[in-house]
């Protein structure tokens, strides 16, 4: 009887310390562990919400989920049906498209006669990862689908390459740029950013024009539809809190004032289609902005190392973050119903 009473006053105490208008089971969720490897990308299929499918690269090895990371498969990679079980490989780049398409670009490395060989690639998947085919040799970093048009940064040259026929044939180089993460973002395959010497330039009409200079190490760009409007980010992760904003293509922006939260630096950052941003930092926290970055807050519960990669997607009700980390890939399902946290910060448009 005292054992029951003592759980009785424990729940009411618990109770008086949830926010007004809050219970318990309306909290978020905690972040959890969904596949314990050292993740360097993430893919999600762009039909997630109906065939849950996931991608993840962890030390140059390929796993997909089909329920929405409940369960793994770790993908050996037959090129035209031949295994290069003898060969190390390097994965670089994983590109997820509708119909269970999934492009996929790296090397193998293999001693030969005293000195390593290499062999670039490019190939596709038309089942989802079960067979693969050779489409390009050569490597690409950042692919990235625009309607018909496919885009990525040539690992042997440094220049930004577009193809118009499904990656068999690629051209339109765009000049060397910067062979980091995010460094190009483009929306409609005709106008495209590109980060090239800490400046931001416009791609458009075989010209490329000056946007604005950045400080060094800006090398994270992110565009994405927020209502009726296109947005453009970029944040430097070699500065602490270093984000600007942009509502208008570009012409103006605005430097969101991170002042009020902790300090750390910008690695990853991912948008959807409702105006829901994410954001990656070197430290154990996630930002997210429900409003196209608006405000903005700390979510941390489950976290307990940096994210490198972020993405997310709406499912339902829900947001669904997922976080790239060396200990793990890390889930958290978040309610889209306003939760009455307190916003860390607000930004005027």
């Amino acid at each position: 009887m005292k054992k029951i009473k003592l759980i009785i006053i424990s729940l009411l105490i618990i109770a008086n310390f949830l926010p007004a208008g809050l219970c318990s089971a309306e909290l978020p969720n905690q972040f959890e562990n969904i596949l314990n490897e050292n993740i360097s990308s993430i893919c999600l299929s762009p039909t997630f919400e109906s065939d849950n499918t996931i991608f993840v690269i962890s030390e140059d090895q390929l796993y997909r989920s089909r329920d929405g990371g409940a369960t793994w498969k770790k993908i050996d990679i037959y090129i035209d049906n031949v295994f290069y079980f003898s060969k190390t490989q390097y994965l670089f780049s994983i590109l997820c498209l509708e119909n269970g398409v999934v492009y996929l670009s790296g090397y193998y490395k293999e001693l030969m006669n005293g000195k390593y060989e290499y062999d670039a690639f490019l190939i596709r998947s038309i089942d989802g990862g079960d067979h693969w085919n050779l489409i390009y040799n050569n490597a690409f970093y950042n692919l990235l689908a625009v309607d018909s048009a496919l885009f990525g940064i040539n690992t042997s040259c440094g220049f930004l390459e577009k193809s118009l026929d499904y990656g068999w044939n690629w051209n339109w180089q765009l000049g060397s740029i910067a062979v980091r993460n995010n460094a190009f973002a483009s929306n409609d395959g005709y106008s495209i950013w590109i980060i090239n010497d800490n400046k931001l330039q416009l791609k458009q009409d075989g010209s490329r024009i000056f946007v604005k200079k950045l400080d060094s190490g800006s090398t994270g760009i992110c565009s994405f539809a927020c209502g009726d409007k296109q947005m453009l980010m970029v944040y430097n992760p070699d500065n602490l809190m270093d984000a600007s904003i942009s509502t208008d293509n570009g012409t103006t922006w605005q430097t969101i004032d991170f002042a009020s939260l902790s300090q750390a630096s910008i690695y990853g950052a991912d948008a959807t289609v409702n105006g829901s941003i994410t954001l990656c930092t070197n430290t154990n926290f996630i930002l997210l902005s429900n409003d196209c970055g608006k405000t903005w807050e700390e979510i941390s519960d489950g976290l307990t190392t940096y994210a490198t990669c972020i993405k997310c997607t709406v499912k339902g009700d829900s947001l669904l973050i997922f976080a790239g980390t060396p200990k793990g890939l890390m889930r958290l399902n978040y309610p889209l119903v306003n939760l009455g946290l307190p916003s860390a910060i607000t930004r005027a448009d």
